[in-house]
């Protein structure tokens, strides 16, 4: 039996953990108007636009989408497209978005039903994307190699009656 005066400590189980702080998915009004309106973007104004990408994805670890970002901006997936090829430095964080997302998709597989994330991984992983296009040129051979039954048909030339 415990004596009543001493105190206890609380159990391991008991201690509540503090969540990690998730910045708040909100959409940017401002930022929609202005983007949606077809307005000139500047250099600088794509600069800025890259940095809070990579930022906005490094600071939610739910986001597993690239278009996230750009949907909650304003910017249209041809638009977004465009200044993909015309900005290198939007390019280079975009790419580097791509892995980040990547990443956490496969640490998610790992963790989770592998069939519920395999579907879009290859669009986020090259290594993913790779594996796949050689297990399918694979499969190709095997399917090539594959003996087809022959079947030779004979016209009947006896005369018919």
């Amino acid at each position: 039996m415990r004596p009543k005066n001493k105190a206890t400590k609380p159990r391991k189980n008991s201690v509540k953990k503090k969540k990690p702080e998730v910045a708040s998915k909100r959409f940017y009004s401002e930022a929609q108007e202005f983007f949606l309106s077809g307005e000139h973007v500047t250099d600088s104004i794509i600069e800025h636009f890259a940095n809070e990408m990579v930022e906005f994805i490094n600071n939610d670890p739910t986001i597993m989408h690239i278009k996230a970002f750009r949907i909650y901006k304003g910017v249209i997936y041809d638009t977004y497209h465009d200044w993909l090829g015309r900005y290198p430095y939007l390019k280079a964080r975009h790419d580097f978005c791509v892995d980040l997302i990547g990443l956490r998709r496969e640490e998610k597989m790992a963790s989770c039903d592998p069939k519920t994330l395999a579907h879009t991984l290859h669009m986020y992983s090259r290594e993913w994307d790779k594996a796949n296009k050689d297990k399918a040129a694979l499969k190709n051979l095997e399917d090539e190699r594959k003996t087809q039954p022959i079947k030779i048909v004979f016209d009947d030339y006896r005369e018919k009656k």
